[in-house]
This record gives C-alpha cells, sequence and structure tokens, in this order.
C-alpha cells in the first residue's frame, strides 16, 4: 500500500495488528481518527520551543493506540520531523508486552526500520531506558527517570555502588511522551495523580510533547493537570467516541466466589476479574475442575514474570490463529482491566471503583461481538480499594437500574466516573496522602541541574515493593560459598511484590510468613553483589544458624526495610509457588495463622510464668 496521508498510516496500522482477523474499517471512525490525528501532527510540528499537552478521551475499542501513535510515525513518510523518539508510557508492567508486539506490527505493516523496545526498569540493563526509538516503560521507571532517582542499586567487587541516576531530564523533554490508561495512576491516596500532573507541568513548560490517554479520565484529573500547569505551553483537547458498543449488565447482590461455579458456562471466552489474589486463585481452581476441556489461565501479580509472560504468549497464540471456538478462560486480577487483546464473550466482575468497572466491562463486545457483562455486588472486604470508593459506586449502580451500557457514549461514562470521584472524594483521598506529597514536593526542590540527586526519598505510588525472584536450583551454580545466576534467569523469576501503606499489615505479614518458610527450608539468599562483564548476579546464603528463632523475623525485616532482593530456590519451596497459580495465597495464610497461634501460646505462657 503506497502511504501518501495519515489516513493511510492509520489504514495500514489497524490491519497490520488484524490481519489475521476479519475486520470491518469503520470510516467514519477513520474519518475522525484522522482529524484528530493530523491536528495532534501540525500542532506539534508548528510548536516553537514550546511544549504541548495533549488530553485524549476516548472508549475501549474506538481505536486510540492508532490515533496516538500514527503522527509519529507519519514524520518518516512526510520527512518533516516534531520528534526523535517516543516513550509509551503503561501504567502497569502487564502491559509492556502486550503493547510491544502491538507496535512492532505497526512498525512491520509500515515497512519502517525503527527499533522497537521495552524497559520494565531493571537497573541491570545496558541502555535504561534509552533502549530504542520507541521505547515502552512503566510509568514508575519513567518518573524516577525524571527525578533523577535510582530505581534500585548493586555492589560490584571492591565494594563500590552500581546503579543508573536513569536518563537525563532533558531526553524526556525533547521527546513525545504518551501516557495510555491514564485513570490507573488512581490510588487510595490520591497521590499518584498529584505527582504525575506537577511533572508533567514541569515537562511541557519546558517543551515537552505529552499526550495523556485514557476512556475513562475523569474530570478532576483533566483539571489537575489544566490548572496546575503555568507557562506558555500549546493545549489540545478531544473527546471522541467509538463503534456503537452496547453491552447486556447483568446485576447480582451476591458474591462471585459463591455463584461462578454456577453461573459461567464453559462453552464461551469468558474473562473474570476478581479484586485480590486470593480470591482468583480460588475461582481459578473452581473454574479448572468444572471446564476440565477447555484452556483456562491465571494472571496476577505474583507470578513469576516468565510464567506470566507464556500465559500472555498463548493468549496471543489463540488471537493470531483466530480460534473462534477456543473456549478459552482467564482469571486475574486489575491487571487485566486493559490491554489484553483477546474476544472476550462474557466478563464476570465483583464490585470495584466505577472507572476500573467500566474498563472490566470493555474488555467484551468488541469489534462488532455482542458482549455480556455480570456484576456480583457483594465483597468479602474493601481491600484493595477505599472503603467510600466502594460504597459510592454500589449507591450508583443500585440507582441507575440498568441492562445494558453504551461504552461508546464518552460523555455517559465520564459522568459516571465523575460522580463517584467528586470533590469530597478527592478531598479525603488527598488528606490521607499529604504526607507522601510533601516529600516530593521537599526532593524537587533540591533537585537542581548538573547536580547529583538529593539524599532525600519519596515514592511515586502510596506503597513500596520487595523484589523476589524465585529460580530454580539448576539455573544456579556453585561458586565456593556462593551461587552465581545469570542476570536474565533472575529477571524471569522476578516478582515484585507490593505493600501498599493503607494495608501495610496485612502485606507485610504475608511477606514476612513466605520468607520465614523460604528460610526454615534452606532455601534463601541475598543478593552480595552483580558481575557485569559475566552478567551475572552473586548470592550469598543466609546461614539461619546463625540467627536465633526469636531473632528471625527482625532480620527478615531488617532485609525488607533495607530493600533487599531476596531470591529463592523454587525446588524448596513447592506447596508454596505453583508456575500456573503464582505464590499460594492459600498456603501463605495457613502459615501466617499457624505463626500467630505459637506467638499467642507464647505470650500467654510467659504471663503465667
Amino acid at each position: 500500500m503506497t502511504i501518501s496521508r495519515l489516513r493511510d498510516v492509520i489504514y495500514e496500522m489497524i490491519f497490520s495488528w488484524n490481519k489475521k482477523r476479519e475486520i470491518k474499517i469503520d470510516n467514519e471512525l477513520l474519518n475522525l481518527q484522522e482529524n484528530i490525528a493530523s491536528k495532534i501532527y501540525d500542532t506539534a510540528l508548528s510548536l516553537e520551543r514550546k511544549g504541548l499537552l495533549i488530553l485524549l478521551r476516548a472508549p475501549t475499542g474506538a481505536g486510540k493506540s492508532e490515533t496516538i501513535l500514527s503522527p509519529f510515525l507519519w514524520q518518516w513518510f512526510r520527512k518533516d520531523f516534531f520528534s526523535p523518539r517516543v516513550y509509551v508510557v503503561e501504567p502497569v508492567h502487564a502491559l509492556l508486552r502486550q503493547f510491544r508486539d502491538r507496535i512492532q506490527s505497526y512498525v512491520d505493516g509500515l515497512k519502517l526500520k525503527l527499533p522497537v523496545g521495552e524497559d520494565h526498569g531493571e537497573v541491570i540493563k545496558d541502555t535504561f531506558l534509552y533502549t530504542s526509538t520507541i521505547t515502552l516503560t512503566t510509568i514508575d521507571a519513567y518518573i524516577y527517570g525524571y527525578v533523577a532517582k535510582r530505581a534500585k542499586v548493586w555492589r560490584t567487587r571492591g565494594d563500590a555502588v552500581t546503579g543508573r541516576y536513569t536518563m537525563p531530564a532533558g531526553l524526556i523533554t525533547s521527546s513525545l511522551s504518551i501516557f495510555d490508561e491514564a485513570h490507573l495512576i488512581q490510588d487510595e491516596m490520591f497521590l499518584g495523580p498529584r505527582l504525575l500532573s506537577r511533572i508533567l507541568c514541569y515537562l511541557v513548560s519546558s517543551g515537552a510533547i505529552i499526550i495523556i490517554s485514557s476512556a475513562t479520565l475523569p474530570t478532576y484529573l483533566e483539571k489537575l493537570l489544566i490548572d496546575k500547569c503555568s507557562g506558555d505551553f500549546e493545549k489540545l483537547i478531544f473527546n471522541y467516541k467509538g463503534m456503537r458498543r452496547k453491552i447486556d449488565v447483568s446485576i447480582d447482590s451476591g458474591s462471585i466466589l459463591k455463584k461462578i461455579d454456577q453461573d459461567i458456562s464453559c462453552e464461551e471466552n469468558n474473562l473474570i476479574i476478581v479484586n485480590t489474589i486470593g480470591r482468583a486463585q480460588k475461582i481459578y481452581q473452581v473454574i479448572k475442575n468444572k471446564c476440565r476441556n477447555n484452556q483456562v489461565y491465571l494472571l496476577h501479580s505474583l507470578m513469576r514474570r516468565e510464567d506470566k509472560e507464556k500465559v500472555i504468549d498463548v493468549l496471543k497464540q489463540y488471537k493470531d490463529s483466530c480460534k473462534k471456538d477456543a473456549k478459552i478462560t482467564v482469571v486475574g486480577t486489575q491487571t487485566l482491566e486493559v490491554g489484553l487483546d483477546y474476544d472476550f464473550d462474557t466478563v464476570y466482575t465483583e464490585l470495584a471503583p466505577v472507572d476500573s468497572i467500566l474498563q472490566r466491562i470493555g474488555r467484551v463486545g468488541r469489534r462488532g461481538r455482542d458482549g455480556k457483562a455480570i456484576l456480583y455486588l457483594e465483597l468479602e472486604n474493601n481491600a484493595p480499594y477505599y472503603e467510600k470508593l466502594i460504597e459510592k459506586t454500589r449507591n450508583l449502580i443500585n440507582q441507575l437500574n440498568t441492562s445494558s451500557i453504551d461504552l461508546s457514549d464518552n460523555i455517559t461514562l465520564t459522568s459516571l466516573v465523575d460522580q463517584v470521584y467528586n470533590e469530597i472524594i478527592i478531598n479525603e483521598l488527598s488528606d490521607i496522602g499529604n504526607g507522601l506529597y510533601a516529600k516530593f514536593l521537599e526532593y524537587v526542590k533540591e533537585l537542581h541541574l548538573l547536580a547529583y540527586p538529593p539524599d532525600k526519598d519519596f515514592t511515586f505510588r502510596p506503597s513500596f515493593y520487595i523484589t523476589l525472584s524465585l529460580i530454580k536450583s539448576s539455573g544456579a551454580r556453585a561458586d565456593k560459598n556462593e551461587l552465581r545466576v545469570r542476570d536474565e534467569d533472575m529477571i524471569n523469576g522476578s516478582i515484585k511484590y507490593s505493600i501498599p501503606y493503607i494495608f501495610q499489615t496485612y502485606y507485610y505479614d504475608r511477606l514476612i510468613a513466605l520468607l520465614k518458610m523460604a528460610f526454615n527450608k534452606d532455601a534463601i539468599y541475598i543478593v552480595k553483589e552483580y558481575d557485569p562483564k559475566k552478567r551475572e548476579f552473586i548470592l550469598t546464603k543466609v546461614d539461619t544458624s546463625l540467627i536465633k528463632d526469636d531473632e528471625l523475623e527482625r532480620y527478615i525485616k531488617g532485609n525488607i526495610e533495607e530493600r533487599k532482593t531476596f531470591v529463592i530456590l523454587m525446588d524448596h519451596i513447592k506447596d508454596l509457588y505453583d508456575s500456573s497459580l503464582g505464590i499460594r495465597i492459600d498456603e501463605l495464610d495457613k502459615i501466617e495463622r499457624v505463626s500467630k497461634k505459637i506467638i499467642s501460646k507464647e505470650r500467654k505462657s510467659k504471663k503465667g510464668k
């Protein structure tokens, strides 16, 4: 196909990604995409040392990806450039691999020789955020890159500290940055949106071009970005509809855990999304037992990266081969709300904040197919969400009394989101996170050009994470009293265990239970240093014989506070990890309950004495 118009670029992008599927081009939508993309390209090209902030609100399945990326790719046909590189910034790690494949198909279809890379933020990579003309990364890596904050450091021979100050802010300022699915930066302390808005204001004021894209971008976030930014830069705001997509919605007052076994049909392609990993694992086992002849998969954050990517690869193969009768069921947590490009017939979801529900429902009824959604209102608990968000969403759903939702009606969707995320809720969330926000403001005040980063610390999310790496014994080689593991094996086995501040005790205790079990089975190592020449981590074994039983928990907590990376030999904890289930929450909870009983008995015994 000869590329002579921006419309041709968008057309080819659509067909390249869907070449193994039967699709029908919606010319009205294509015209709209072309108009918006042309406006973005022309405005970006006309900038004279000014920045540009673009807000794009469009429903799921409305071709946002082609609309926001086509102006960048069109440069190579016009030979008239506004940006030498683009960062596609995703809110969660799980989206990088999927979206990278999509962008690669665009580049290949257009016959452009542009490198496409992904960076999850591992600082052991040689080129952290410098990888390619088109780089996909996480929002955490991007933000920490801007503020020159090391995401992780390692010691090398001679006790020297290595790592990276990520990338110079000038590199971002001269590039196009696209924030995809921006609504997912929302958190229980309204911390992420405030930090992001502040940083984006700094960037556009310095000449950067920023695109923020979402299906359910709340008005408060749009207002925050516009009101907080000062300086001389351009703004573009787009709202557009996609193809008409009415989804049949059934409301069930019961619990998804109790009712899914009887409600689900094994003859369909199903998506099941719940709020916690424990419930996802229980439901996965129920469906696996019921739909024995079908493909049933589980995806969540407490799975080794290698195991998650295997599931994503399988789904991609089914999508590419157009197996309409595949009868696949995918079970998971919030990870599945965005980016999963598979045609599901029915989505089953439990109650969550309204923006999450709309995203979940948006996973069905794509490409002209019929779609159904079943929403269960009874929750075992509100975790990981703020209680008032859940209650306001519950009240909204009860008031709607609707049997369908039109996902192409962006005005209605925004109105629904705004009814929950009103000023009162935003202020309550902000009050909870004001202390963390103040730390960020203190940090950036001391961030100066051509200077080392401040000694202060801050966090982009209201949580912190500990890196676990679950490796096979066969992947490690003994070297005296140490183990050497290839960095690739460490990355493939990695799990980023997040501990949110608002639910810190529960998640912290669960991690302690896992690490105690690994210690007791003599299966745990700590990263001592990194050998860049051999691309190997050198691990030192923790000698548990030197740690008294009553000091073990204190020792573990000390290493957690220092953000140490814990390496666990999988062969020794087979009852705690399964490649299809991930870290087994049910087994961890058993350990934690037993541990609490022992502590309780010891306390009673001491009192008796």
